[in-house]
């Protein structure tokens, strides 16, 4: 079993804290995770939302890259039909390179209407488009002199450079449960460099369960009002009211307990590459030293019981 650490450099909307300190307390946050032993950090995307929500996340995995030496880099997930994919596949290629090789790209084709609407996308075509942007993304990743021609993107003799570190490119999978996302997903798996998709889960832990939910809950539950708003305006209702039901705040006992519920068979049930579980520890709100404890009783004593 791998562990990761779930980025999106949020704070609360009325907060004053400067966005440089957001984001370096997240940068110091993620060298710790790769001093503790976790094998990924990973970051997310979003768009105009007033606490902040990572909107650019190609160039905070190269500045991750920047902050950390040997911990993968994953990408979890980027809205591939709000990108010109020829210049995806420079932005990727160019933070595998700066990484060198530990970029994990996810796609998905995205669920927010108003934030396609906002950048000038056909939110009812962005099927069609993740089509075409995940066929040019794989040509431009084969070969040089690559030309396509559809019916939302033409290339012409492209010869993206420089080339990945990784070959033939970085590692990628591809999120969605709707039928063409699931048929995308098998033309990664079973063309590209495929990775496997890793599980979230919202987890903090502190040193006395009683006060855990204190310390995190504002965050936890400014985070799920934020997902639960997003989910309701693309018609689907997969998120239950209560927090509670989906962020789970304890102690030790209570992530190992966490962790074998959500988990059960899986080690048993997918053979091969190892799983990897993505904690969302880090909350709009939540004071540094005690995302940091969080991070460190976890490594400490929960992740030997799953490794």
């Amino acid at each position: 079993m791998k562990f990761g650490v779930y980025f999106s450099f949020r704070r609360l909307p009325g907060d004053s804290k400067p966005w440089a300190e957001v984001y370096d307390e997240s940068f110091a946050q993620m060298r710790l995770a790769e001093d503790l032993g976790f094998d990924s950090v990973w970051l997310t995307e979003h768009h105009f939302s007033d606490d902040g929500y990572s909107p650019s996340v190609l160039p905070i995995a190269a500045a991750a890259a920047a902050h950390t030496s040997v911990i993968d880099i994953g990408v979890f997930i980027a809205l591939l039909p709000l990108y010109n994919p020829v210049r995806l596949a420079e932005d990727a290629a160019t933070v595998d390179v700066i990484s060198r090789g530990r970029l994990i790209l996810g796609l998905s084709a995205g669920y927010v209407a108003s934030e396609f609407a906002a950048l000038g996308v056909d939110f009812d075509r962005r099927s069609r488009i993740a089509d075409e942007a995940l066929e040019i993304l794989y040509g431009c990743w084969s070969g040089d002199h690559y030309s396509f021609i559809g019916e939302h993107f033409s290339v012409s003799d492209v010869s993206v450079y420089p080339k990945p570190h990784t070959q033939p490119h970085p590692r990628i999978f591809y999120g969605g449960g709707s039928p063409a996302g699931r048929r995308r997903h098998r033309f990664v798996a079973e063309n590209m460099n495929w990775s496997r998709e890793p599980e979230l889960l919202w987890l903090y832990i502190s040193d006395h369960a009683d006060a855990a939910w204190e310390e995190w809950g504002a965050g936890a539950t400014h985070v799920h009002a934020r997902y639960m708003r997003w989910t309701k305006e693309s018609g689907g209702d997969w998120w239950d009211a209560d927090p509670r039901a989906h962020f789970i705040a304890g102690d030790v006992n209570t992530a190992i307990e966490a962790i074998e519920n959500k988990l059960g068979g899986f080690r048993t049930e997918r053979e091969g590459e190892a799983e990897t579980l993505v904690l969302g520890m880090n909350m709009p709100g939540v004071d540094d030293s005690n995302i940091r404890r969080s991070m460190e009783l976890f490594a400490a004593h929960v992740m030997p019981r799953f490794q």
